[in-house]
């Protein structure tokens, strides 16, 4: 979350991908674009119709960076506004249980990822129209892999030596179905928004983790020519 979570992209197009560091209106149906409804990331919502959404977001933007499990674990008193933040959403939660987007925003304070998992499942049940659940859903799960699993995406020439070199290694990672299922999550998300790109780039992260390094290649050069139409 992820991804909960942009996600910060590095790009090599001379090579490859390098790394993808995973740090998800009203009744008129006016839309919001916020920086990941969190000050602290940068991917965009756009959120439906939801009367009492300005009242979410006048007490969500108050939320201090710390709050956030992911990107505001290092910082001080992370853990007691991270308490306060995943408290003040669940009682949203219970007024209006049936608001994907609240479920979607209360992962990113959740104390652990079975609980973020859990509400990001409840967002694609509500609204499997919403590519940014799939997205989070995919961070946590991408993040849950790489704690179990030596991988070397963050160091790319040593990645790609060892998919090139290292028959274990390569059969490990572009046989997981672990990693499968996070890609088909991905899938999902590029379908239902095929125009954005940022979605693009993060299939890409995971072909390239999968050592498919040709086809996370051919996303990148994609996501490129889409974002310049």
């Amino acid at each position: 979350m992820k991804k909960c979570f942009l996600i910060a992209a590095v790009i090599l197009i001379g090579g490859l991908v390098s790394s993808v560091v995973f740090a998800g209106g009203n009744s008129e149906y006016r839309k919001y674009q916020l920086s990941r409804i969190t000050p602290d990331t940068s991917l965009t919502y756009e959120y439906k119709s939801f009367q009492n959404l300005d009242a979410v977001l006048d007490e969500v933007l108050k939320i201090p960076a710390a709050a956030n499990r992911w990107t505001g674990s290092k910082l001080p008193n992370h853990e007691e506004a991270r308490q306060e933040a995943y408290s003040k959403i669940s009682k949203y939660v219970a007024k209006y249980p049936r608001e994907s987007q609240l479920y979607i925003l209360r992962s990113y304070y959740a104390p652990t990822d079975e609980m973020s998992i859990k509400d990001l499942n409840k967002a694609i049940n509500l609204d499997p129209t919403n590519d940014i659940a799939y997205v989070n859903l995919a961070d946590v799960k991408y993040n849950i892999f790489r704690k179990k699993n030596q991988i070397y995406v963050s160091d790319r020439d040593r990645h790609v030596q060892a998919c090139q070199n290292d028959k274990g290694y390569y059969n490990r990672l572009n046989n997981s179905q672990e990693l499968k299922n996070i890609l088909s999550l991905y899938d999902k998300a590029v379908k239902i928004r095929p125009d954005n790109t940022e979605n693009m780039l993060l299939r890409s992260s995971i072909k390239w983790a999968m050592c498919n390094t040709d086809e996370a290649k051919a996303e990148i050069m994609k996501s490129l020519s889409t974002s310049h139409q």
